[in-house]
């Protein structure tokens, strides 16, 4: 009897503890064949800096507008509203905060614009309400206040001018969300891709609607190589509609079936794009885009992670030694020269020489008159600037200094200026491969007690703007007392896509000094 009973009791643990292994195995799965969310951007700004307050709302049910004299409509919000802030000021997130259901907009310092990303999940019964005004509005300036459904702000964007200073408010689809996409590598036992094998592409789209009688509309995928523009792989099928569809005259959004692609991971290292294009074909061979979307991701060979040090996976594009004698490092970087040394060698002027008078000899020389011969044009001499090549190696302009060491030569950085502004040093990398991933190296001594920044900044072919590839750095803790220097090194990777990208060095504190070695 009481083995009967433990063996009972046995049973009912062992389905207790299958339910609950099994349970979360269905949610998961149930939540990858769920739809993505789709995200609606929200920004305001463009014009002068002004301090904003305003209201967000997500509703469920539509409302009936009220006579309040803000135009704002009172309506029933959801409880949960899934946000992303858009800003590059770390201290914009004080200037939004949730009030119950709604996103409340309160800037502490004036700015030039803000905005959020909302995802919603069944946009089909949603609904979203804005009120936002500047602060310190002046007479006639009333905000704006608008409220629709969502559908009608993924299908066409919304403009709204806020005041008289040039400042709008923005309410449209993310790029690319239309065509919600679920990117699923291969992925071995220990976490890694594994090249060469099947990755699964989940695509779940959403279409204006059309009217009847249209063509046919299919998605094509492509994969492209970023670095070459090689077109990879490209596949197609078509879409197909849900057997039960939403009809009348309210829709402005179409959802389709889902559609899975397969596609080959490229076994080469790299940076790659999956390309998604919607395309309405119809009868008399015409075509048309109605969506796009993009995704990028990298792929790196398992052996290169395994055998990151070997001289077979990783090359030498460039290696800065302080203690180097070649001249272009240094004759800027000697102590106690300043940074500009190099420009004003430029600049050299030759001492006046006193030159002998003729006093009346001239009276004594006959005067000839010579024929007037044309002279051929000399051709314009670039300046000394643009003459001078690109090669790798420092800056003409810089911070930094060279100092012994007893680990050897260093490069040291003085502490920021009294104006606030880090000191920095810059070396530029040429042959870089573009899509390649590239390893830096900087050693440094144990003996210092400060934060060096990292940055590889790289400009586009028209010098238009330039972009921030790696923003990152290392702390060196404070090492304890009597013990003696060490040469240790921080190593970070970075994926450029120009052939000479710039390597920024930076020391932001106040009062140490920033000291490292040989960069590779």
């Amino acid at each position: 009897m009481i083995l009967h009973q433990v063996a009972h009791l046995f049973k009912f643990v062992l389905l207790l503890i299958v339910s609950a292994v099994a349970v979360p195995r269905l949610v998961r799965a149930a939540e990858h064949e769920a739809p993505p969310p789709v995200r609606l951007r929200i920004e305001w700004g463009g014009g002068e800096e002004r301090l904003w307050t305003g209201r967000i709302e997500v509703l469920t049910t539509p409302s009936v507008q009220s006579p309040s004299g803000d135009n704002f409509i009172n309506s029933k919000s959801v409880r949960h509203i899934d946000w992303c802030l858009l800003s590059e000021h770390s201290d914009e997130a004080l200037g939004v905060h949730r009030e119950g259901a709604a996103l409340v907009i309160q800037n502490k310092q004036p700015r030039d614009g803000g905005g959020i990303d909302l995802r919603i999940s069944d946009w089909q019964s949603k609904r979203l309400r804005i009120w936002l005004r500047p602060t310190d509005a002046a007479p006639g300036e009333t905000g704006v206040g608008i409220e629709g459904s969502v559908a009608a702000f993924l299908v066409d964007q919304s403009l709204h001018q806020l005041d008289g200073s040039g400042n709008r408010l923005t309410i449209g689809v993310v790029a690319g969300d239309l065509l919600r996409m679920r990117f699923s590598p291969p992925v071995s036992p220990n976490a890694k891709w594994q090249t060469e094998q099947m990755a699964r592409v989940d695509v779940h789209p959403l279409l204006p609607t059309r009217a009847a009688g249209y063509g046919r509309v299919e998605l094509r995928l492509a994969l492209k190589n970023i670095r070459t523009g090689e077109e990879l792989q490209i596949q197609s099928q078509p879409l197909v509609p849900f057997d039960e569809r939403p009809t009348g005259e309210g829709i402005m959004l179409e959802e389709w079936q889902p559609v899975v692609f397969e596609c080959g991971v490229p076994s080469v290292p790299g940076v790659y794009q999956l390309q998604l294009e919607a395309i309405e074909q119809g009868s008399l061979r015409w075509s048309r885009t109605l969506a796009t979307a993009t995704k990028e991701f990298v792929v790196s060979s398992n052996s290169m992670l395994a055998s990151g040090d070997g001289e077979e996976s990783w090359q030498l594009v460039y290696e800065l030694d302080p203690g180097s004698p070649r001249l272009h490092e240094r004759l800027r970087r000697l102590p106690g020269q300043a940074a500009a040394s190099m420009a004003s060698m430029r600049r050299i002027s030759l001492p006046a020489m006193p030159m002998p008078s003729l006093g009346d000899a001239a009276d004594r020389i006959p005067s000839l008159s010579l024929p007037k011969v044309p002279m051929p044009g000399l051709p314009k001499v670039p300046s000394v600037d643009s003459l001078m090549p690109r090669f790798s190696g420092l800056l003409s302009t810089g911070h930094s200094t060279v100092e012994a060491h007893q680990l050897g030569a260093m490069l040291r950085l003085p502490p920021m200026s009294a104006s606030g502004v880090p000191t920095w040093e810059g070396i530029v990398i040429t042959d870089a491969v573009p899509g390649r991933p590239h390893a830096v190296e900087v050693a440094y001594p144990s003996d210092q007690h400060v934060a060096v920044g990292l940055s590889v900044l790289e400009q586009n072919s028209g010098d238009t703007f330039i972009s921030v590839r790696h923003d990152g750095g290392f702390e060196v803790p404070r090492s304890p007392a009597g013990s003696s220097a060490v040469l240790r090194r921080h190593r970070f990777v970075f994926w450029p896509r120009t052939r000479s990208p710039l390597l920024v060095i930076s020391n932001s504190s106040r009062h140490q000094t920033a000291t490292v070695g040989r960069v590779t």
